[in-house]
């Protein structure tokens, strides 16, 4: 034999399913920024416009096309506002920089390491954590800077890879009408039975 649940336990299934219903998975977001010459004992900055707007989880960054002679003189900054992260300092000495070096939180490598490897993936001098819990949308600023004089250095552009934060995804029109229709079988089989308690 079949049996139909009663609305007074239909409803709140329906509630519960639709609330439990799983987050949608994050995606990564990448944007790209221009390249720039690193004068020599100076700084250049280089800005991404972001009109996306959601919460940020984790924050990547990788600098391609990098070139200079003396790492030493090399430092990286990447700002958002007040949010001010130094992700490379003087580190490696008289080290070559060369094509991509990319920064992650995660990453089992400290840029403070000795030698530094091309193409490699390092946790920043300061972590890039700091924009977590920050709103996307807005002015990204990458600035180089060679800290004294004798050599200059280029890069070729930058890559920022933005996580959202994972949000339970918002019921669907559908899944409200069912809810509405649900909560309203369930007062009309209450009022029913109130008039029948009456009757009796």
């Amino acid at each position: 034999m079949i049996r139909f649940l009663s609305p007074f336990v239909a409803a709140p299934l329906a509630v519960a399913a639709i609330l439990a219903s799983p987050a949608a998975a994050a995606t990564t977001v990448t944007y790209s920024g221009a390249g720039a010459l690193i004068p020599d004992n100076s700084f250049t900055l280089s800005t991404i416009e972001i009109a996306d707007s959601f919460l940020i989880d984790d924050v990547n960054l990788s600098i391609d096309g990098l070139s200079h002679n003396f790492s030493g003189d090399v430092q990286f900054f990447l700002s958002k506002g007040d949010v001010v992260v130094q992700l490379f300092r003087n580190h490696g000495f008289n080290s070559y920089l060369r094509d991509t070096l990319t920064f992650d939180d995660a990453a089992a490598t400290a840029i403070t390491s000795f030698p530094l490897v091309d193409i490699a993936v390092y946790r920043p001098f300061q972590a890039l954590g700091a924009f977590n819990g920050l709103n996307s949308a807005g002015t990204w600023t990458l600035k180089a800077a060679d800290t004294s004089g004798g050599v200059s250095g280029v890069y070729g552009g930058w890559r920022l890879e933005l996580t959202p934060s994972v949000m339970a995804a918002a019921p669907e029109p559908g899944a409200w009408a069912l809810m509405i229709v649900g909560f309203g079988a369930a007062g009309a089989m209450l009022r029913q039975r109130r008039r029948v308690a009456v009757t009796a």
